[in-house]
């Protein structure tokens, strides 16, 4: 069904194994192509080239004014799931057209693709990209009693009067005279309040404070070290970690595969096939779980070209009112339509995923609007090609209009905490009881089940538990926050490609089903690199500069710049060393320009660092041109780039870039597509506070993406009459 080429562009056509000699011979096959840029870059494909090309170290760094290697391969995670999501996507197409195609995505994408909220600015100005994570002082990482650390995020409804309740501190000596508000405009009351909140949180160990802000509902996590988490109870509890007997090193615990289907659960075959096995190869794969020779020779496998598995039936749910006559040259999902009841930014990001690939997504939100709205800018980067409908879930009127979109719907996404979706009448259980065909999808937070299962989370958060903090700190270093919001994108991810798996089971025959993915199971998957064998847990530390991993994979000053280095094999290594002994200085005597040019001419790939990664980065050409920063007309912002075009297809036309929703823009559209019009129409859309609002512009929202009229109480930027009841 799927090739997946990830060797460099032109080696696969030179083995006569391109695309077009595949498809001669197999029509429906599904061909991947995963590169480094994709051609709009001559450097080397490697997750470091990436990573300085964009510019990422200088932004992880900023905080010590030197860069600092990103501890998460985020662009190879990214390419790696975006060709998942094209690969599926281009299943989907193939039940309609009986055809297959050619599917691109790079790490260069995969990179992007997790810049989307960040990465948002007018044409011919640099975007504001907010500051790095953790140097606010109600999203950072303190110091205990015992030495350890953990992580605290007020970003929740009342958490910063709840922490100053449980520490002590007074909250009206860190409000600002001139506002009235928490840090707002006053950069100094923030840091007094930083320096406090350090000397109160120094006065008892971790497990104390943990305790004290679980249960007073205060956003926090300790900061523990890569693997430590895979023996925690709440990950017992998802069933994220596994057990298995690896070849090499022997029993080993790992994370296990971070999607949960109620219907057709995942399972891992065996350990990884590796070097070093033992000489007798049968008995290492029965060891590991893997079918031997005997057992293979017994099965019988589909044929090559066969159409794996029946068509699906034609389902008697009524399609999305423009799905008839569609054809190969479609977007993939032309045919589907998705609820997006998400907030924040995991759960709102997969469902712009499903829009751009063609769906038809209808976001549905309260009168008071999604929690993110106030910050237009991350708004608009999580929300392109959606629909807005305005909705009040806890009126009565909401109910028939509610069932009315289940029956029409294919998808139904929300990141409700758990217990939520059920009081508001939007259980799986539920629903799939109405609509056996749906596909439901709970992105949540420590997952549905377990002890920390209802916990307010963010992820920050998640990064320290996970054990990602600390290796972001470095050797000898405190843990760090990871620049951006990895785990919101990861997950985001994770949740685009489980949705189409879910589709993909539903084509064949299978039916609807509930799934979820919790970004605690995202953040265990990042770090999956790391596991306990038999001798404890080992994990790779960055240096305590956070330039180096190791010899061939670094970041060094030259003389007009940084460049970042990367040896993937031991004769890149040896042409390193001899560089650096034939050279008396060779770097801080030596232009980034000759530095970048002799190592290449060496068979070392190296890349100089950007600046700032949203130095001028939008209007790139090379980006520009490929469709990977697309214009947006926003309602709010006005003309607009921001990332996009992060998978291409060889058969399909994908949709054109379409500005986010205004709160309730479509109300009336999508009430008409139900079967209410007229002054029934108009009394819903009059009701107020009832079951509908009209649409509000979001050009009401100020130039600095910050709603002038709001109260905020945090100091993260979010307002009071802008909070969501959802969470409550």
């Amino acid at each position: 069904d799927i090739l997946i080429d990830g060797l460099r562009p032109g080696v696969l056509e030179r083995a006569g194994l391109g695309f077009e000699e595949c498809r001669g011979c197999a029509p429906g096959l599904i061909y991947v192509s995963i590169s480094g840029f994709d051609g709009t870059h001559r450097a080397p494909g490697y997750e470091a080239m990436v990573q300085a090309w964009l510019g990422l170290p200088s932004y992880q760094g900023a905080p010590h004014g030197t860069p600092s290697i990103g501890a998460y391969p985020a662009a190879s995670y990214g390419a790696g799931l975006l060709a998942v999501v094209g690969s599926l996507a281009a299943l989907h197409q193939r039940e309609r057209t009986g055809r297959g195609q050619h599917v691109r995505t790079s790490l260069l994408d995969g990179m992007m693709a997790q810049l989307t909220m960040m990465l948002v600015g007018r044409v011919g100005e640099t975007p504001e990209v907010p500051p790095v994570s953790g140097s606010a002082p109600t999203l950072a990482i303190y110091r205990c009693a015992d030495g350890d650390y953990l992580q605290i995020h007020l970003g929740a409804r009342g958490s910063l009067e709840r922490l100053f309740e449980a520490t002590g501190l007074e909250s009206k000596e860190f409000i600002h005279s001139g506002t009235g508000r928490h840090f707002a405009g006053d950069a100094e009351g923030g840091e007094r309040f930083r320096k406090a909140l350090s000397r109160v949180l120094a006065g008892r160990p971790r497990a104390e404070w943990i305790d004290v802000f679980t249960r007073a509902d205060v956003p926090v996590a300790p900061c523990l070290a890569p693997g430590e988490a895979l023996d925690h109870e709440q990950t017992d509890a998802l069933g994220m970690a596994m057990e298995l007997n690896d070849p090499v090193l022997g029993p080993l615990r790992c994370a296990a595969p971070p999607i949960v289907f109620a219907g057709t659960p995942a399972h891992v075959r065996g350990a990884a096939l590796q070097r070093g096995m033992p000489r007798n190869p049968e008995a290492a794969l029965r060891h590991t779980g893997w079918l031997t020779t005997e057992e293979i020779a017994a099965f019988e496998p589909p044929r090559l070209g066969d159409h794996h598995g029946p068509s699906a039936p034609v389902s008697e749910r009524e399609q999305v009112a423009d799905s008839p006559g569609l054809t190969s040259v479609d977007a993939p999902l032309a045919d589907l339509r998705v609820l997006d009841f998400g907030m924040f930014a995991a759960g709102p990001f997969a469902a712009m995923l499903l829009a751009e690939l063609g769906a038809d997504v209808i976001k549905v939100e309260p009168p008071a609007g999604d929690t993110m709205r106030p910050n237009s800018r991350p708004f608009s980067g999580l929300h392109r090609g959606k629909r807005g409908l305005s909705l009040d879930l806890k009126a009565p009127e909401a109910g028939p209009i509610v069932e009315a979109l289940v029956d029409r719907a294919d998808v139904l996404l929300h990141n409700f905490r758990p217990g939520v979706a059920e009081r508001l009448g939007l259980g799986a259980e539920q629903l799939l009881a109405r609509s056996p065909s749906l596909v439901y999808f709970h992105s949540s937070g420590y997952g549905s089940r377990g002890p920390m299962a209802r916990l307010p989370g963010f992820d920050q958060i998640y990064q320290a538990f996970c054990g990602m903090s600390v290796a972001q700190g470095g050797e000898g270093q405190p843990p760090e926050q990871v620049a951006g919001a990895p785990l919101d994108c990861l997950n985001a991810l994770l949740t685009t490609a489980g949705v189409l798996m879910a589709i993909r089971q539903r084509d064949v025959g299978g039916g609807g089903q509930s799934a979820e993915c919790a970004q605690l199971s995202a953040g265990l998957f990042a770090l999956s690199e790391n596991y306990r064998t038999s001798e404890g847990i080992e994990y790779r530390a960055l240096s305590g500069n956070r330039r180096r991993i190791s010899d061939g994979y670094r970041i060094e000053k030259t003389q007009d710049g940084w460049v970042f280095v990367c040896c993937p094999d031991e004769q890149a290594r040896d042409s390193l060393a001899s560089f650096e002994r034939e050279c008396p200085s060779p770097w801080s005597g030596i232009a980034t320009t000759e530095v970048v040019e002799r190592l290449g001419s060496l068979g070392v790939p190296a890349c100089p660092l950007r600046e700032c990664f949203d130095d001028g980065l939008l209007e790139d050409p090379a980006l520009v041109e490929s469709g990977r920063s697309v214009l947006v007309d926003d309602g709010a912002l006005g003309q607009i780039r921001q990332p996009g075009g992060f998978l291409r297809f060889s058969e399909a036309v994908l949709p054109s870039n379409r500005a986010g929703p205004g709160l309730g823009e479509h109300s009336r559209e999508i009430l008409a597509e139900l079967g209410l019009g007229g002054a029934k129409v108009d009394t819903l859309i009059g009701a107020g506070d009832q079951a509908l609002e009209p649409f509000e512009a979001r050009a009401s929202i100020d130039e600095t993406g910050v709603d002038p009229s709001g109260d905020r109480d945090d100091g993260v930027g979010i307002s009071k009459d802008k909070k969501n009841q959802f969470l409550q």
